[in-house]
């Protein structure tokens, strides 16, 4: 996959996963207990949080050690990703975000529902998710190109 692929599947996933706000798009979930939809915000918080860090860390230890096992792992944590994304909006969705007590909270499962790749069909979320994890990858390995090949910052230096 050339450079010229890689911009064009970026263009793509972002056509895909930009914000939708149209009626058509999103319906309110039929939920209407504000008390679980708060703990839900409350564990999808905490959850979210450690996900993210592992994460981060798999890539970071990926850029900085390209190996196969590294890459695994790498993968491994974004499918993990990709599923908890998924559960989460379908439990996200099924709340009736209007009957939350305060803005912040709507807000924020608002943002959960509405800006989510998990919104997508099914085919079209499992296609965004490899897709980005193959640019990912695609570019860790352009960067460490660059960075050898212009000796960027002196750290490939003999």
């Amino acid at each position: 996959m050339d450079i010229l692929s890689c911009a064009k599947a970026f263009v793509l996933i972002a056509f895909l996963t930009r914000n939708v706000h149209s009626d058509d798009y999103f319906r309110m979930g039929v939920n209407s207990n504000a008390a679980e939809a708060m703990q839900f915000l409350r564990e999808y918080d905490r959850e979210a949080s450690g996900m993210c860090y592992r994460v981060t860390i798999s890539q970071w230890r990926f850029v900085t050690n390209i190996t196969e096992y590294n890459r695994r792992r790498m993968l491994e944590e974004l499918a993990i990703s990709s599923k908890f994304e998924r559960l989460s909006w379908r439990k996200a969705a099924a709340f009736d975000y209007s009957r939350l007590p305060d803005a912040q909270s709507r807000r924020q499962l608002l943002k959960i529902i509405q800006s989510s790749r998990a919104a997508l069909p099914d085919d079209k979320f499992t296609e965004v998710s490899k897709t980005t994890k193959e640019l990912k990858i695609k570019i860790i390995f352009i960067q460490h190109r660059w960075f050898t090949l212009f000796n960027i910052g002196g750290l490939y230096s003999t």
